[in-house]
Parts: structure tokens; C-alpha cells; sequence
């Protein structure tokens, strides 16, 4: 028998928003199941937990998917979501379809994809100023603006999502 880790994860506690800790339990349990089990259903919110490296979404107050099926369905390796949770991601990926249809990317330089990757796995402007060797936050700031500008998003959220979805469009390797 094979054991897997099933992980819930309740992704606001006393009104504090807890995301970016789900990049830190991937790197504790990089083979777990982390499950968000949450009453929040915006799309920022679910964006943010997936790009951290949620394996799926669920709301608590969901009636079609119970409990323990979807304990059952993360131990098969299955990632689940509910229902109005999976309609967002679908309207999402539709509106961003379009959106790369109308034009292509511009090629991001190496800094920008430092500073994507680092945007990517949560961190802050001052914290990827230290990481890209002590730059200042405000270099990293204008790298953000420059990196939204050529991915035409409205935000570091939105550009962070591409960058989980499409890397090979927006790194070289």
C-alpha cells in the first residue's frame, strides 16, 4: 500500500490571509496533497493559492463534493475542485486565451524572469531585492512595473499565474 499525505489547508485564519504558507508546505511535504478547504470563492484568492502550489480548491460550504470523496479522490492523486471553484478557473483561462490570442508576449529580460520566478513563489519586492544579490526594492518594483507592462496584466497576482501557466512562452531556457 502507498501512503500519501492528504494536507488541508484553511487559507484565511482570524481574518489573515495565509497563502504564501502553502509555498512552505510544499517544501516540507513535496509529495503531499495540499487541499484548500475555505469559505473564500475570489478569484485573487484562488489564483494566489494555486500559483503557491495548492493541489486543489474546495469551499466549505460545498454540497456536491463531501468530505471524505474528496479525501478518496487526493489519495488516487486526483486534484479536485468545486464546482463554482473549477467555473472561475474556467472563465479565467478563457479571458487569458483570448487575451494571448489578441498579441503576443514580449520576451521578458533575464532580470524580469529572476524577478517572475521570485514573484511566482510569493515573494516580496524587498525580499527578491535581497535574494537577486542586495538590489534595491525599488529596482524591483520598476522590474514588476516592466514585466506587468509586457504581459499586459493589471498585477503582480495576474503575471504570476502566466508565469505558472506558460513558462516556456516566457523563459528562455
Amino acid at each position: 500500500a502507498r501512503f500519501v499525505e492528504v494536507i488541508f489547508f484553511d487559507l484565511v485564519l482570524q481574518r489573515l490571509d495565509r497563502g504564501r504558507e502553502i509555498t512552505a508546505i510544499r517544501e516540507l511535504a513535496p509529495g503531499a496533497k495540499v487541499i484548500v478547504l475555505t469559505a473564500y470563492d475570489e478569484p485573487e484568492r484562488i489564483f494566489r493559492a494555486l500559483c503557491a502550489g495548492a493541489d486543489s480548491y474546495l469551499l466549505k460550504f460545498d454540497e456536491v463534493r463531501p468530505l471524505e470523496r474528496s479525501i478518496r479522490q487526493a489519495i488516487q492523486q486526483e486534484n479536485i475542485f468545486s464546482p463554482a471553484i473549477a467555473d472561475r478557473v474556467l472563465q479565467h483561462f478563457h479571458a487569458m486565451g483570448r487575451h494571448e490570442r489578441s498579441a503576443g508576449f514580449e520576451r521578458l529580460s533575464e532580470q524580469e524572469q529572476q524577478v517572475l520566478l521570485l514573484l511566482r513563489a510569493g515573494f516580496t519586492d524587498k525580499e527578491i531585492a535581497q535574494k537577486l544579490g542586495n538590489l534595491a526594492p525599488k529596482t524591483i518594483k520598476n522590474h514588476s512595473q516592466a514585466i506587468r507592462r509586457k504581459l499586459r496584466v493589471s498585477n503582480r497576482t495576474k503575471a504570476a499565474v502566466l508565469a505558472q501557466l506558460f513558462p516556456s512562452w516566457l523563459f528562455r531556457k
